[in-house]
């Protein structure tokens, strides 16, 4: 399957030290199942991509939406719901211990993925929501 390949390709990439995991459009009008509409974007119409990039928008992992996302299958991941599992499957790409900080929006940002991103040695920098504003780290 070309996703595949790409990925694949993505990953060969060597990272930088600040990353960012968000969602993106691809532009798209017709007709397929797994079109979304999300009236807040830029690009209404499309098929919606979890991105794994850098500052200068190198990409290093994606994967498409396809509706809710199972957790990550490996012994040691927790499955903490939907939107931080996908930080959590994009994270299996940054190498383990190496610093690297990776930032996120509200969407993303909760606690036990913070926790769990720390034990393997990647820095979380999220934006939170005022109801949610539970925890300060301090490094």
């Amino acid at each position: 399957m070309m996703v595949d390949h790409l990925r694949a390709e993505f990953k060969q990439i060597p990272m930088t030290e600040h990353l960012s995991i968000d969602e993106q459009m691809v532009p798209f009008k017709g007709a397929s199942g797994l079109k979304q509409y999300i009236p807040k974007k830029t690009v209404k119409w499309g098929y919606k991509l979890f991105v794994l990039a850098d500052h200068k928008g190198m990409i290093y992992d994606f994967f498409p939406y396809e509706g809710k996302k199972h957790p990550v299958r490996r012994e040691g991941v927790p499955d903490l719901g939907a939107s931080a599992n996908s930080v959590l499957i994009l994270a299996e790409s940054i190498p383990e211990n190496k610093n690297h900080k990776l930032y996120i929006d509200n969407w993303f940002t909760s606690k036990p993925l913070v926790e769990h991103l720390a034990t393997r040695g990647i820095w979380i920098c999220g934006t939170i929501q005022a109801r949610r504003s539970w925890f300060i780290i301090q490094g």
